[in-house]
């Protein structure tokens, strides 16, 4: 069965775009230029959300030229977000923004935060332990920030 749902239009917030507008932004020389940035801010839970943002998401990589395989991309994105899910409900901001050298996506959450471990899981059939691992696996790079006032970032980097 098909379901389709009506979602808000993108709305401007304190100099950021939710939606797939260009917002201007000044880079670290002091030159000023359009940088894509794209925010979706949701409920963990509200998966009608959730499944609108990943397409969304999709097609700003393909706008900014992010040279790696969609279907990789796909699953950091799916991976990222997932794991709010099931570990921090509660508000959700998924941020892609692409520098002048790599594009960032950061999931944002207010949950208490976790240390990353990027080992193989040791039972391959285990139905949790892979996601963050594989996700390391198809972008340039992985890390985690953690702050008591502000949450948790997750930020995946991939190379241009």
């Amino acid at each position: 069965m098909r379901v389709n749902v009506t979602l808000p239009r993108p709305r401007v917030r304190a100099g950021r775009a939710s939606g797939l507008a260009p917002v201007p932004r000044r880079r670290a020389a002091g030159t000023c230029e359009d940088v894509p940035v794209v925010v979706w801010e949701y409920a963990a839970d509200d998966a009608a959300q959730a499944l609108q943002a990943r397409p969304e998401f999709l097609a700003a990589l393909r706008a900014a030229s992010v040279p790696c395989a969609e279907t990789a991309a796909e699953l950091v994105f799916s991976e990222l977000v997932s794991n709010v899910v099931k570990h921090a409900p509660g508000p959700i901001a998924v941020k892609f923004e692409v520098g002048s050298d790599q594009a960032f996506l950061r999931v944002f959450d207010r949950g208490p935060g976790f240390l990353l471990h990027l080992s193989v899981p040791t039972d391959l059939f285990a139905e949790s332990g892979r996601g963050l691992f594989l996700a390391n696996e198809f972008c340039s790079e992985l890390k985690v920030e953690t702050s008591s006032k502000a949450g948790t970032c997750v930020s995946a980097v991939f190379a241009l």
